[in-house]
């Protein structure tokens, strides 16, 4: 095989290898600074219907023995901040209220790993 040959043949590899190259770390990147929002499923424990608040934004009910997925990011600006967590009785009553810091949110979401946090008596 003589030298023009070899270089018609290496040149289209090379530029093979170097747009997959491209393309795999294009995706590894996207990848890796991908964060999904996180989302925290509240169960109700109490004997009535709940309205849940985050941040005094209003978020949805969820009726007693349930529960539902919410999304804090809807209300919250920067990643990290802390998030004020209350239900509240249809009444306007609040039967639960938590600061939780943005550390002691993503540690009980960790823990129950898609699992309803469960919240009441």
């Amino acid at each position: 095989m003589n030298r023009k040959m070899k270089i018609l043949i290496a040149t289209p590899l090379v530029i093979i290898g170097l747009v997959v190259l491209v393309v795999g770390g294009f995706v590894a990147y996207s990848i890796a600074t991908s964060h999904p929002d996180p989302r925290a499923i509240i169960g109700n424990y109490f004997d009535q219907p709940v309205t849940v608040y985050f941040e005094g934004h209003k978020m949805g009910k969820v009726n007693s023995g349930e529960s539902k997925t919410f999304y804090p990011n809807e209300v919250l600006t920067p990643m990290g901040s802390d998030l004020l967590v209350e239900l509240k009785s249809n009444s306007g009553t609040t039967l639960y209220s938590k600061q939780y810091t943005y550390d002691e949110f993503l540690a009980i979401f960790v823990r129950i790993n898609g699992s309803s946090y469960w919240i009441g008596n």
